[in-house]
């Protein structure tokens, strides 16, 4: 038997971080899975720790980021952060970070979720953000790292996001309508991405994997 393995979460607070949470707490390859917040979430498991913390204090928590799988799951909108300055604190400082952290401590396979069309020239603020985070990223040089894009994620969010509610009612309507090259854009339940990022972690050889929409789909169907 294979020997039990450590892994660390940020996010679970959020849509596909609350799934990714549960997926990690069932699964028996793992006997400590620790959770990292800004704040405390209202779930109790033996194998559950975590740690509240103000993401602008990571300097010395190394120690905390001790786990062979880390997984991150921060992210925000332009109009949650209140600007521009703030929505790249959440979905690139704060990642970043996190993940120097995490290579510093040892940690073997880092996972992330970004978007679709994340690309570091990007015209789009956001998708510029995303890519360039996962440049840097790749530059760290994790045993493992496996970045997925959803496209719009389904599920019933912790806090209210009426544009991406009103999309999640007309988007899917659509969806036979996205197929071959365009089936990527598809709207995708974020409990299957939550599913796909645990299943990738034991899964993916390739030092670094880039899962496109479709695919977390398809691996989820395949498997399930």
């Amino acid at each position: 038997m294979s020997p039990k393995k450590r892994a660390l979460l940020l996010g679970a607070s959020g849509l596909t971080g609350g799934h990714l949470l549960q997926f990690l707490l069932a699964d028996e390859r793992y006997d400590r899975v620790t959770a990292v917040g800004r704040k405390s979430i209202n779930i109790e498991h033996p194998k559950l720790q975590q740690a509240v913390l103000d993401f602008e204090q990571l300097n010395g928590r190394q120690k905390l980021f001790q786990a062979e799988d880390v997984f991150c799951c921060l992210g925000t909108t332009i109009k949650k952060a209140g600007s521009r300055e703030n929505f790249i604190k959440v979905d690139h400082t704060y990642p970043l970070a996190a993940a120097r952290l995490a290579k510093a401590a040892g940690a073997e396979r880092f996972l992330i979720i970004t978007s679709l069309g994340a690309h570091p020239k990007s015209p789009n603020f956001y998708l510029r953000t995303k890519g360039a985070l996962e440049e840097e990223l790749k530059a760290l040089d994790f045993e493992r790292l496996i970045i997925v894009r959803p496209s719009l994620l389904l599920g019933e969010r912790p806090e209210r996001r009426w544009a991406e509610s009103l999309a999640s009612k007309i988007v899917p309507a659509m969806n036979f309508l996205l197929i071959g090259p365009l089936r990527k854009y598809r709207a995708i339940e974020a409990r299957k991405v939550a599913w796909c990022m645990a299943h990738l972690a034991d899964t993916a050889d390739e030092p670094v994997r880039i899962v496109e929409s479709d695919e977390l789909e398809n691996l989820f169907q395949k498997n399930n």
